[in-house]
């Protein structure tokens, strides 16, 4: 949790996420978020800043899902479900804090077109909007694997099918998805050494909380990429864009990246290190280090959204909020 708390990526992509849903749900009555692999962070914040809108906030409806994949403990969907349950009561108590309504719908596993259907409809009432959120989620949706692409394709038309006023798309940016092990352990070789160079700008070497991400998520994502052949990958990742090449096959219609969101998230990464980069390209706001790029953002919505996507609001506050228990 710390190193989620303190990375610079993380920040720079919650701040990303939270200036587009502020834009979008400005005017809105209520506002329905799908986040997938829900941590729950970036919410504290956002109700902060979703108070003082004029006219008061909407009302929100979060829907958390969570899938397993290989950095989790293979925990059976109860445990997973109870867990989800519990960050909800949590963000309740902190949007009550700002008198934000508030709803919390828990949701585990890929049964994609059930809850979707129950839970969202393309059908909403004026004043609703309704935002995505996919981040670094997409590639463990791999039910078929010999043959990954019309999978992932499939479950973005599901999603595109909702009709979201934003889909805010986050990608790992990266070559080691080749069917030929030289090829995919070069490339991941050089994007590994890059994170554990970026490690050193904000955590100690000694700190317990790195010595448990790099042995349960870096280790494990390491592991899936040069030990794992065929079925045993649950995970692939690609350049962003191939990502934006199956959105856009998918239906969806990209958003223009908003300059102060840049600008904000540039002045958060240089105040942590001048080697962070951050570039714009086929309005994707690309995430790196050292010239080599690690994440990709991108905003997009439906082609059927009736909702305003407002530019100019004023600038969003990156003050942390205290965690309520």
């Amino acid at each position: 949790m710390k190193y989620m708390l303190s990375c610079p990526f993380t920040q720079a992509s919650h701040l990303f996420s939270n200036e587009t849903i502020l834009r979008a749900a400005t005017g809105a009555s209520k506002l329905v978020i799908l986040e997938h692999q829900i941590s729950g962070i970036q919410y504290p914040s956002l109700f902060k800043n979703l108070a003082a809108l004029p006219g008061g906030p909407p009302k929100v409806s979060l829907i958390g899902h969570m899938v397993q994949h290989y950095s989790m403990l293979p925990f059976p969907n109860d445990v997973i479900f109870a867990a989800l349950e519990e960050s909800g009561q949590r963000l309740a108590k902190c949007a009550a804090l700002f008198k934000v309504p508030f709803q919390f719908i828990p949701w585990v596993g890929t049964e994609w077109n059930t809850h979707l259907q129950n839970l969202v409809s393309p059908k909403r009432p004026p004043g609703e909007v309704f935002v995505a959120i996919s981040s670094c989620f997409l590639r463990f949706v791999m039910d078929d694997i010999s043959n990954p692409f019309p999978t992932r394709l499939k479950n973005f038309k599901k999603l595109c099918d909702a009709l979201p006023d934003v889909l805010i798309h986050g990608v790992v940016s990266g070559a080691y998805n080749s069917p030929f092990y030289s090829a995919r352990f070069k490339e991941a070789l050089f994007h590994f050494a890059c994170i554990f160079d970026v490690l050193d700008t904000f955590i100690g070497r000694n700190s317990r909380d790195r010595l448990v991400f790099e042995s349960e998520i870096l280790g494990k994502a390491i592991l899936n990429v040069v030990a794992c052949e065929g079925l045993q990958v649950s995970g692939r990742v690609k350049k962003y864009k191939q990502w934006q090449a199956s959105l856009v096959e998918a239906g969806m219609q990209q958003l223009s990246l908003n300059a102060e969101t840049m600008h904000q998230v540039e002045g958060l990464l240089k105040n942590w290190h001048k080697d962070y980069m951050i570039v714009e390209d086929c309005q994707c706001l690309l995430l790196g280090w050292r010239g080599r790029t690690l994440y990709a953002l991108s905003a997009w919505k439906s082609p059927g959204s009736s909702s305003v996507f407002r530019e100019g609001l004023p600038q969003f506050s990156l003050e942390p909020v205290e965690n309520q228990d």
